[in-house]
């Protein structure tokens, strides 16, 4: 099963029809072999926001994606025990796109300059 339909199947067909359709797909499948975390947002959270990403740049767009994968695969137990910044897709070179992973009791959360979402699991 490919990155966009192990998504798909997983809730967030709205996140990886929008990401199939951007030059961002492929800096996600490139990074799969060397290990990848990607934080997908829900299809009620995309269909929210797919209004205001219409409205963005190419550019911006694709940074936007980008911004929800890390070039390393975290588990979850991983995730609690590495609390901070950690570098995004979008990071390159002096443009720093970092998301805060923090614990939150039981959860885990990641935190941005706009949103604060729990992380509800893995696809494992």
């Amino acid at each position: 099963m490919n990155l966009t339909s192990l998504m798909s199947a997983k809730g967030c067909k709205v996140f990886a029809e929008t990401l199939l359709a951007s030059p961002a797909e492929k800096t996600f499948e490139d990074n799969v072999d060397g290990g990848l975390t990607i934080f997908c947002p829900g299809d009620d959270a995309m269909k929210k926001f797919l209004p205001k990403f219409k409205n963005l740049t190419a550019e911006g767009k694709q940074s936007l994606l980008e911004y929800h994968g890390i070039p390393i695969y975290q588990s979850i137990s991983n995730l609690k025990s590495n609390n901070g910044d950690m570098n995004t897709l979008a990071t390159d070179g002096a443009k720093k796109y970092a998301v805060v992973i923090q614990n939150d009791g039981e959860d885990v959360t990641i935190k941005t300059k706009i949103v604060t979402a729990k992380i509800n699991g893995d696809f494992g």
